[in-house]
């Protein structure tokens, strides 16, 4: 069973919705919500975006880490890094 076609899939997540939360190995982090709708919640910035995680933040809110490769892999610009974005299902 096909759940979407999103491109390249380095990691994924399950989010609190039982939507899908994608790296793309690529600059930019996607999202399948549960109803199929693919959207994309990172759309630049993630050089080499190679896994996820979702975690609650201090104040119980959700954020979204993303591991970046950067220059690790061949065409890399910027170094290694972790991101980390506001999550909300509604995105």
């Amino acid at each position: 069973m096909e759940l979407a076609k999103v491109g390249p899939i380095d990691d994924f997540v399950i989010g609190p919705s039982g939507e899908i939360i994608f790296a793309t190995h690529g600059a930019t982090v996607k999202r399948r919500a549960s109803d199929g709708t693919v959207t994309t919640i990172l759309p630049s910035g993630g050089d080499g975006c190679t896994a996820v995680a979702l975690v609650k933040r201090s104040d119980a809110t959700d954020a979204l880490l993303v591991l970046t490769t950067g220059r690790f892999s061949e065409g890399g610009r910027e170094p290694a890094r972790v991101l980390r974005i506001d999550y909300t299902t509604s995105k």
